[in-house]
């Protein structure tokens, strides 16, 4: 511990105590809203053949993006839960922030398949009951099932690590911090071993995605003053050595058709360096928290989201010149209206519905 020093935290209304108040952190949206940009970049330029295009996806920037969302969500949902955990609410506001994004793009693929904008949305318009039932679920990858949207398999992992972490507090109260911080690389390396042992290669991504986000609920706990410096430093160290033997298992041992082992470590590295770097760095944080980084950031889910349909009009235009600027002022204004529209009126709901019937709660000790 850190003699329960509670540390400062910045916020958009002032300053904050940790552990009081419900005010958001500032340069999370700016952080969430560089690893929404490395998804975009991914996922435009690897439509050009040109080497300058695939030189910036080299260094696989959507996974990248990726990690770096998921190790945000392990220090945010933390902290949304501070002054206790109501499984109902949380659940409740949780669909409510996640859904209407998905439900609204859903019916954008359904409206550009019917026009024909591509050959992809066309293909969702056609599927069949069972496939649409999976993917309303977000259950479409344990099914094989086809998937409607090539970045909703990523919600299907935040709703899992949304319910691991809230069965964990629940059971262990106290303990959580401790066990998670000891479990989730465990359970790594015996994935890695036991992908060894089979002479098979298990996809370690996915489970790796949650372990970011237990890193994630590390740096929470540090920054909270639950856990020592020395600790954290174990966190750091642990984690960055089991990522290393699980790509190397994965991608080096074993061989992946499109991913090489250094586009498999590269952007792992990168989103642990620049979250921890960011976390001990006010200079950094002040400038992810510039007003306008944050206006911009605070959409970064609805950029995520968007930015797969914006691209595919961008392509309809079949103008290669139009495409990046297009692509890139459309997923910006389709985002700040999804935000505008769809995201904030669902937070708003979430609220309102968690709220009725509230029971009182017992504070999380592994969160005070």
């Amino acid at each position: 511990m850190n003699g329960g020093h509670k540390p400062v935290i910045h916020t958009r209304r002032g300053v904050d105590v940790a552990g009081e108040g419900d005010r958001r952190l500032d340069y999370i949206d700016g952080l969430r809203l560089v690893g929404a940009g490395a998804v975009v970049v991914q996922h435009l330029f690897e439509r050009f053949p040109a080497p300058w295009a695939q030189a910036l996806i080299l260094p696989a920037p959507g996974v990248f993006g990726v990690v770096l969302f998921f190790m945000i969500s392990g220090f945010v949902i933390p902290f949304s839960l501070r002054h206790g955990v109501d499984v109902r609410a949380f659940a409740i506001r949780r669909v409510a922030r996640i859904y209407p994004v998905y439900l609204v793009v859903l019916a954008m693929v359904v409206l550009f398949g019917l026009l024909d904008v591509a050959p992809y949305f066309r293909s969702v318009v056609d599927a069949g009951p069972g496939a649409w039932v999976a993917n309303l679920l977000l259950i479409q990858d344990f099914v094989q099932a086809k998937s409607f949207y090539s970045v909703s398999w990523t919600l299907a992992i935040e709703f899992i690590w949304y319910a691991l972490f809230l069965i964990l507090l629940k059971s262990a109260g106290d303990r959580a911090g401790i066990i998670s911080a000891i479990a989730a690389p465990l359970v790594m390396v015996a994935l890695a071993i036991a992908s060894l042992a089979i002479d098979t290669r298990i996809p370690l991504g996915r489970p790796g995605m949650l372990y970011a986000a237990v890193f994630g609920y590390q740096a929470y706990r540090h920054l909270q003053g639950e856990t020592s410096r020395r600790a954290w430093h174990a966190s750091i160290a642990a984690f960055a050595l089991v990522m290393l033997a699980s790509n190397v298992v994965a991608f080096g041992y074993f061989r992946h058709p499109n991913i090489t082992l250094m586009q498999a470590i590269g952007p792992w590295s990168a989103a642990l360096l620049l979250f921890v770097v960011v976390l001990a760095a006010p200079a950094l944080q002040r400038i992810l928290a510039a007003p306008r980084i944050a206006a911009i950031g605070v959409a970064s889910y609805s950029i995520y989201m968007v930015h797969p349909l914006a691209i595919a009009l961008a392509v309809h235009l079949r103008a290669p010149v139009l495409v990046v600027p297009a692509a890139l002022a459309l997923t910006t204004g389709l985002a700040l209206l999804s935000y505008r529209f769809v995201e904030l009126p669902g937070i708003r709901l979430g609220r309102a519905l968690s709220t009725r019937r509230q029971i009182p709660v017992r504070p999380a000790a592994a969160l005070s």
